[in-house]
């Protein structure tokens, strides 16, 4: 265990984001609005718990999944990412957590692997490990187990336009909760904008262009949400070590 004793298990860094993961993401500004220092390093998700990142190490406890990391720094640290929230607030601030993570981030999976265009970025970015003669073949394999994923979900069962307007509506709706305020929930940034950040961030990146990333573009109250979101919760970012 390093010095800090608390290490954040993440994907890689890739298009300019910190890590390529919006749920990584969105751990590691969690960790940082709790104002809990950590070091992040690079894990192999094949290793870890639930086959997925992120993964928290804090002082020898294990927590896999970035809703399951708030529930550990709340409960071990006393820190409530929703103070001042009423009863229905918080209600809706879950309900538009789900809208991002449980089918906003089907239509970003497809934007990334489905795309035309996307896929050879994808596939140079991700799999450089893989030796080039067989790179395309295993990209190949991975892609179809992602289109796998899709359509057990059920996303996957609609055409690229219904999937790009599923996205195009829930972008809308993302906008139209702001209402004219600082942050989601109000004049200040509680969980959800931890959330909300790291997809929108997960969208916005150079070299995947998509209709689902227009639909963010276009929308300037958005575009000055994100900045508002990356000058408050943003941390200095540590440098990513290798993982075990």
């Amino acid at each position: 265990m390093n010095t800090l004793e608390r290490t954040l298990l993440v994907f890689p860094p890739a298009f300019g984001l910190a890590t390529a993961s919006p749920f990584a993401h969105k751990a590691m500004l969690l960790l940082n609005m709790a104002g809990l220092s950590y070091e992040v390093k690079i894990g192999n998700p094949m290793r870890a718990p639930k086959g997925k990142l992120p993964v928290l190490i804090d002082h020898g406890a294990v927590v896999p999944d970035s809703g399951f990391i708030r529930l550990h720094i709340e409960q071990k640290y006393g820190f409530d990412f929703d103070r001042g929230l009423t009863a229905a607030q918080r209600g809706s601030a879950r309900a538009l957590g789900a809208l991002l993570e449980d089918r906003l981030y089907w239509v970003l999976v497809y934007s990334r692997w489905f795309e035309p265009g996307n896929a050879a970025r994808l596939r140079d970015t991700f799999f450089t490990a893989v030796p080039a003669p067989l790179r395309s073949m295993v990209f190949g394999l991975v892609r179809r187990q992602v289109r796998r994923q899709l359509r057990g979900h059920g996303m996957g069962r609609h055409s690229g336009d219904e999937i790009y307007r599923i996205g195009e509506l829930d972008i809308a709706a993302l906008d139209a909760s702001l209402e004219g305020k600082p942050f989601l929930m109000g004049g200040y940034p509680t969980a959800i904008d931890a959330t909300a950040h790291a997809f929108l961030a997960s969208i916005d990146v150079a070299g995947l262009g998509s209709p689902l990333q227009r639909d963010v573009a276009e929308r300037k109250s958005l575009r000055a949400y994100s900045q508002r979101c990356r000058a408050a919760l943003e941390p200095v970012q540590p440098s990513a070590g290798t993982g075990t």
